[in-house]
């Protein structure tokens, strides 16, 4: 009898009974604990073979390795194994959304928990909240990847791994504080939109070439040592650690005046860093709000993700030629 039955009974028809709790001490799946990194041969055994595998490619110009992945489209569990098939991360999606191939095609059905505590317990979500939220338990870390509308916003996966302590950086590295976080010393933009700040960002950085440094996703990756990522796997949601250096950059009002335009496309570049292989054919980087007009008198012009038409119609209204892209 393999481990699966003896754990979840005869057979994968009581899938749903897979009950996971989340603790500082790792996982417990059925009762049976986890830490990071533990045997994917173990999960195999009890889940049987997954239905999709992605085995990891070694990019020839960066030391960055995509970790391979496999997935339980049934069971709605997917995970990231290293190369001595080992499991770093574990992601439970709990609902549907359009854009993530790579996801399971199920939701899950069993019970997950933080600590005995149902997940909407331990995360309160907020309209405020951008794509993701994580809380830390000692070392294990959950993050909850939330649906961007404003109104209804809910949590569609949650990816629990235990991230590895970073070295210490060589003081004497070539540019190892170039993306610290700088305090401006002017009177900054309050931005109510993200979205519509990456936008902004776009125009600042890459078409007039004001923000310094302009950034580039793999040398802030290289420079933070941040791991999992390469030019060419995977990086199709926004990396969390980019999208937090872009909600904390500092946008000085003294640039307000230079919008003129803002230029949607799937090939912006602000969006090429923040999620490099980003298909553009979700909802990710859609302008929910239109408040923050309001500080750039010069804009006239506008070309859109998509967008409501009585928005179009009201920022028509306020003297912006608007439209769709």
């Amino acid at each position: 009898m393999r481990l699966f039955d003896k754990l979840f009974g005869k057979s994968r028809e009581n899938e749903n009974q897979i009950k996971i709790d989340i603790s500082q001490n790792g996982i417990s799946i059925n009762q049976q604990q986890f830490d990071f990194p533990f045997s994917l041969s173990i999960l195999e055994q009890m889940f049987g073979k997954p239905e999709r595998i992605w085995e990891a490619n070694l990019n020839k110009q960066t030391d960055y390795i995509k970790s391979s992945k496999c997935v339980w489209d049934n069971l709605g569990i997917s995970v990231h194994y290293n190369k001595k098939n080992e499991v770093i991360e574990l992601n439970v999606r709990l609902s549907q959304q359009d854009g993530y191939k790579n996801s399971p095609e199920k939701t899950f059905q069993g019970e997950l928990t933080i600590n005995g505590s149902k997940i909407d317990e331990a995360f309160i979500i907020t309209v405020d909240d951008y794509l993701f939220k994580t809380i830390k338990l000692g070392e294990i870390e959950v993050t909850a990847s939330l649906t961007k509308q404003v109104e209804n916003k809910h949590i569609w996966n949650i990816c629990i791994d235990k991230p590895t302590p970073k070295p210490k950086k060589n003081s004497n590295k070539k540019n190892s504080n170039k993306y610290k976080f700088k305090k401006i010393s002017g009177e900054k933009i309050e931005f109510k939109n993200f979205n519509f700040k990456l936008a902004i960002i776009e125009e600042l950085m890459y078409t007039k070439e004001l923000l310094i440094p302009k950034f580039n996703v793999y040398e802030f990756l290289e420079i933070n040592e941040i791991k999992g990522y390469s030019v060419i796997e995977g990086v199709y949601e926004p990396i969390p650690e980019v999208v937090e250096y872009f909600k904390e950059l500092e946008i000085d009002k003294i640039f307000a005046e230079q919008i003129t335009e803002i230029y949607q496309y799937g090939g912006n570049n602000i969006y090429m860093n923040v999620a490099p292989q980003w298909s553009g054919e979700d909802d990710t980087f859609d302008i929910e709000s239109y408040e923050d007009v309001k500080h750039f008198p010069n804009l006239k012009k506008m070309r859109l993700f998509n967008t409501n038409p009585k928005v179009i119609n009201e920022l028509k209204a306020k003297g912006i030629d608007a439209e769709e892209l």
